[in-house]
């Protein structure tokens, strides 16, 4: 055997496996590189050849409730262990910038064709909070693809095929069919709705059921219109938050059937009339909607597809936006200016969360502490909350404008009411949509209290010994100098809320108090009811983005209740054009448009007369417009302070989010150094604790930013 081994090793082979073996060292590292050399290049020309973007692409997008948010929130522990079925895709879901900013890219894309967009929640994971989009949203991005329908028809003259394309199986929510509806096709599939119903609410009353459970209130509101606290101690609005209600819902359905008018009816007169008519009588099924004109073709997914060609590419949307986000990121340069984006989100309180005042009072602290980011964006979609955590808020703002004359600039979202816009007046500019929810300049206070028959009912005996007030305490009810005094604070929180108004807005306050009280109103009434004084804008026109119509062809409706009452059915508050009639403002072919506009005119002088003749300041809002005006007027203003001269487009600023979020590692370095994870604190468990559930709420916020994956690469 051994002879057998000794021949082998003395033959070629074995001389050659000798061979190898001495030089094994080199031979492995070569082979690892190679390999790793080629699997970084295949990986390259892969991205390559996904980043590619053909000519005559068209973009695919999955926009069904909750692809589009403000802002990313915390992912709960449900969503993060809920497990994907075999039926779903994974989904992509985009904030609004992004959104914004990848559509004003395409739209410049000569290698954009159009865009399809899919509105069917099919195949979208349980783990996605399907929201639907709010009507100020809906009003941002259908300005950006008219953008981007008006490039492409310039860009594209002789092809008849259409840029936009919008397909469901149904529409869940009136808000999705009215994005949809501003797409050139409007496709649905036969057994689908088009849930066109126009704007309302129902309110649950609570009064007799707490009376019953033997819980009061004592309460006070400033004014009359604020209805925070109605719905707790009365058995219907009052008249004056009816009316004001009236007004609100009034002026958003309006302004939607505007907006669905001037896309789906441009050719008819007085579009507007007859959109809000059909919101008289829907929902209505896909056959019913094709022949009112809401859609276009009854066909299923499948269809869609070949009325675009087969030779087109295909790109998805969420896609195009991170090559779009790639390729800004190679062109960035140093010099490139940098505007820091916060969100506001939800009820306003101390606590810490996502979107909360402390992480809005962050995002200040960086601002202040970054000089690279010459001003910053606050994004507020609240509608209120503590006086405390407001004015905290408010007091904030203005030490960093005053200590860093840098400029904040407000953009408000869907809503931005009560304390919220308390918290706006101390910013350099405010900005709202047309259907912005806000105002509610009033302030409400409730103070609960339990009687003795609750604790009666629960057999349940208490004594208390109190060597002061029982002001604080929900066992009793409040003596008549505690009441007077609960008044006097409520008065003098009120007081403080109209001071911050006037000193931020420069209002008079005749006017003021026309405006104030608890009234809501829409971003567009209030711009219209209170036009900012000449100069009172900090910039020249050119830097004043807003596209509120002219007061001339766009006047203020008033609008009034009527009362119907239905067998077995909650009362009804139904909404009506003051000056309506009997259905005299219903749509009629040949209807005369001359005198419904002459009508129209009459009621906004009806409307401008009754305001006092005093300053308007700079209104309740500077400008009308969204989240991209709100940037390019804070890069604006931070320029002319500069004494330089801004950018020419959006696309050359850098957005900043603030407050930066800090890697795990560095944060657990800073926490072991002296920090939080020092043992030499009072009680390391405690501390071990608390870090451990800052660390658990911020791999939530992280898996809300990565959980996205890319959506399915077309329709069907």
């Amino acid at each position: 055997m051994w002879k057998a081994i000794t021949a082998l090793s003395q033959s070629r082979i074995g001389r050659g496996v000798s061979t190898v073996w001495s030089y094994r060292k080199p031979i492995v590292v070569c082979v690892v590189l190679t390999g790793v050399s080629s699997s970084m290049i295949a990986s390259y020309t892969m991205q390559r050849k996904m980043e590619h973007v053909n000519d005559d692409t068209y973009l695919t997008w999955r926009v069904h409730p909750g692809a589009i948010v403000d802002v990313r929130g915390p992912t709960s522990v449900t969503q993060l262990l809920s497990p994907m079925t075999l039926g779903d895709e994974p989904v992509r879901v985009m904030e609004m910038h992004e959104v914004l900013r990848t559509l004003r890219h395409a739209q410049h894309d000569k290698r954009v064709r159009g865009l399809v967009a899919d509105f069917s929640v099919l195949h979208v994971p349980r783990s996605v909070r399907q929201t639907p989009l709010g009507p100020a949203q809906v009003e941002e991005l259908v300005h950006a693809l008219r953008a981007f329908q008006e490039a492409k028809k310039q860009q594209f003259p002789d092809d008849e095929r259409p840029t936009t394309v919008a397909w469901a199986d149904t529409f869940d929510a009136q808000s999705m069919y009215l994005l949809a509806s501003t797409f050139d096709r409007v496709y649905m599939q036969p057994s689908g709705m088009v849930p066109l119903i126009g704007v309302g609410k129902t309110f649950p009353f609570v009064r007799r059921v707490l009376d019953w459970l033997g819980i009061h209130a004592r309460t006070e509101a400033r004014e009359e219109y604020k209805s925070m606290v109605s719905t707790f101690v009365q058995d219907e609005f009052p008249p004056a938050q009816l009316q004001n209600m009236s007004e609100l819902y009034g002026d958003l359905q309006q302004n939607a059937a505007r907006m669905l008018g001037e896309h789906r009816f441009r050719d008819v007169e007085n579009s507007a009339a007859k959109v809000y008519e059909l919101m008289q009588h829907g929902p209505y099924t896909a056959r019913e909607a094709l022949a009112a004109g809401l859609i276009d073709a009854l066909v299923h997914r499948e269809d869609v597809t070949p009325s675009l060609q087969k030779g087109v590419h295909r790109k998805t949307f969420p896609l195009y936006a991170q090559i779009c986000a790639r390729q800004a990121a190679r062109q960035r340069s140093r010099t490139q200016p940098k505007i820091g984006v916060a969100y506001l989100e939800g009820t306003m309180h101390r606590q810490s969360q996502a979107g909360s005042v402390s992480e809005v009072i962050r995002a200040l602290r960086a601002l202040a502490e970054n000089d690279e980011v010459e001003a910053m964006v606050l994004r507020i979609n609240s509608g209120g909350g503590e006086v405390i955590a407001s004015e905290t808020l408010w007091a904030a703002m203005q030490h960093v404008r005053q200590e860093t004359k840098k400029p904040i600039v407000a953009s408000f979202g869907n809503v931005a009411a009560s304390g919220a816009y308390y918290a706006a007046t101390a910013a350099d500019a405010i900005f709202a949509s047309e259907n912005t929810v806000m105002g509610s300049i009033g302030v409400a206070v409730a103070r609960p209290f339990l009687s003795r028959a609750v604790l009666d009912a629960l057999r349940i005996s208490m004594q208390s010994v109190y060597a002061g007030s029982t002001g604080a305490s929900v066992l009793y009810d409040i003596d008549a100098h505690q009441a007077a005094r609960m008044k006097k604070h409520a008065d003098e929180s009120y007081a403080d809320f109209l001071d911050k108004v006037q000193e931020g807005r420069g209002m008079h306050a005749t006017v003021l108090s026309q405006l104030a009280g608890g009234r809501v109103m829409t971003g567009l009434t209030a711009w219209r009811q209170c036009v900012p004084d000449a100069g009172a804008f900090i910039l020249p026109p050119t830097y004043r983005p807003h596209r509120a119509p002219p007061l001339s062809t766009e006047p203020c409706t008033a609008w009034t209740v009527v009362h119907e009452e239905r067998e077995a059915s909650v009362p009804l508050a139904h909404v009506q054009r003051k000056d309506q009639g009997e259905n005299d403002d219903a749509y009629v072919e040949g209807e005369d448009t001359e005198a419904l506009v002459q009508r129209d005119l009459e009621a906004h002088a009806r409307c401008t007369s009754a305001q006092a003749p005093a300053s308007h300041g700079r209104g309740l809002i500077d400008a009308i417009g969204g989240l991209d005006d709100a940037i390019a007027y804070a890069h604006a203003l931070a320029q002319e302070r500069a004494g330089t001269a801004p950018v020419s487009s959006n696309d050359e600023i850098q957005l900043v989010r603030l407050p930066t979020r800090v890697p795990l590692w560095r944060h657990m370095a800073t926490a072991w150094a002296g920090g939080e994870m020092d043992m030499k604190a009072d009680s390391p468990w405690d501390t071990l604790s608390l870090w451990a559930y800052n660390q658990w709420a911020q791999l939530h916020s992280l898996a809300a930013q990565t959980r996205a994956e890319m959506p399915g690469p077309w329709i069907p």
